[in-house]
């Protein structure tokens, strides 16, 4: 899930397992709400306003731009050589509406369209505001400090103890801005994570610090904060049956680290699969699609707990005219799949009218299932509507079906 807050002050949420975007006044009263599976893309992961437009970036590798009525106005196609693999976490704006991407929760950012709306993809050394360059610099190793250089200025941002985390948020209308910075602090068998965030005044000056409620949240959200364009702070907070968006209080006081206990992120690692467990999911799409599948080491990413990293992948390549409805072909993967002892996980089930994903889990390895389809180039899809809209005959629909296997240990 994403917040993002509106030049008027409304609130955008991106809803990722919900796959829509959903937009609020500041009294909490819903004003809107976008579906985007009428737009061939799942996973929405963020959202960010643009003038009176809204931005959407989607797990499937785009970038939507959409009116806040919800009228399609472009869609970008995301380079995979922009930043590193798999590393790809939020979406931002520049000075001018640039859109920007960010990779490593902003330890690289790079252009993705330039001020005029057209695409120009580059990599940036940092952001640019006001015509000051903002960069974060944090050690790969585990160290308590780290510094934001804005322009000639260098702040240095310290922590008691494992500063694990650090990157900018926003700016406020006089030109300071918002750092969220995460301190770690290992207490076994788990890790404290501890999350503030941290006002500076132009000059580097820090005004004040206020903590996210880490202990209050029913669900973690990876981009759960937001600057308003009054400069300040909201969060996002789940609840089992609702959200939340509140405010945060900045205090002078030092704070002292009370963060919630959750497991160390270098305790659980993944890996492909088995030799056996590759070879069985070959056979699987061989045994219920009819056509042979190709093997090989691909990246992985749960979108669930947040890791990454290499899986055995298998994948199946074919038209509506020989594989049929996509209905069908998830039904007997499906079939095919149980018989082999595997437990359906619903929790990473996501659906859109160009295809769909699902987790499967046995002992302790994990499976993602995708089925997705694309127009054939000769289809002459209307580029300004919903691929809904384009009427093909199934030798135009072209099908990519992958499973991809790991195997998570301690």
């Amino acid at each position: 899930m994403a917040l993002a807050v509106a030049p008027d002050g409304t609130f955008w949420i991106a809803d990722t397992q919900g796959n829509r975007l959903l937009h609020y006044d500041h009294e909490g009263a819903l004003l809107k709400r976008i579906d985007l599976n009428g737009y061939g893309v799942y996973g929405a992961a963020d959202v960010e306003p643009i003038g009176s437009d809204i931005l959407a970036l989607c797990s499937s590798g785009k970038v939507l731009r959409l009116t806040g009525h919800g009228n399609l106005l472009a869609t970008y196609d995301i380079l995979e050589d922009l930043g590193p693999e798999g590393g790809l976490t939020g979406l931002a704006v520049g000075d001018l509406g640039e859109i920007l991407l960010e990779f490593e929760m902003d330890a690289d950012i790079a252009q993705l369209v330039n001020a005029r709306g057209v695409l120009e993809p580059v990599k940036l050394p940092g952001y640019t505001h006001k015509g000051r360059l903002y960069e974060v610099q944090l050690a790969r190793e585990w160290t308590s400090h780290g510094s934001i250089m804005a322009g000639n200025t260098r702040i240095d941002v310290t922590v008691p103890g494992i500063l694990a985390g650090l990157r900018l948020l926003g700016f406020t209308p006089d030109g300071g801005l918002y750092a969220v910075v995460e301190e770690m602090e290992r207490k076994e068998p788990a890790v404290l994570i501890d999350q503030t965030v941290r006002h500076y005044d132009p000059s580097g000056e820090l005004l004040g610090s206020a903590r996210v409620p880490f202990d209050k949240q029913y669900a973690y959200v990876q981009h759960g904060l937001a600057v308003g364009p009054d400069g300040a702070v909201y969060v996002l907070l789940t609840r089992p049956d609702h959200v939340e968006v509140v405010r945060l209080a900045f205090s002078t006081e030092t704070t002292t680290p009370s963060g919630s206990p959750v497991a160390p992120p270098t305790q659980v690692r993944i890996r492909p699969a088995s030799a056996e467990t590759c070879s069985d999911s070959a056979k699987v799409m061989q045994e219920a699609l009819g056509i042979e599948a190709t093997a090989g080491e691909a990246s992985f990413e749960d979108y669930i707990s947040d890791l990454t990293g290499t899986g055995c992948q298998v994948t199946v390549t074919g038209t509506g005219a020989y594989l049929g409805q996509m209905a069908a072909i998830a039904e007997a993967l499906q079939t095919a799949l149980q018989a082999r002892g595997w437990r359906e996980e619903t929790a990473y089930r996501t659906d859109a009218p160009v295809g769909a994903a699902t987790g499967w889990s046995k002992g302790d390895e994990l499976c993602l299932l995708g089925v997705f389809w694309k127009p054939s180039a000769n289809a002459n899809c209307p580029q300004d509507q919903p691929i809904s809209a384009c009427n093909l005959r199934p030798e135009q629909q072209l099908y990519t079906i992958t499973l991809n296997c790991v195997r998570r240990s301690d």
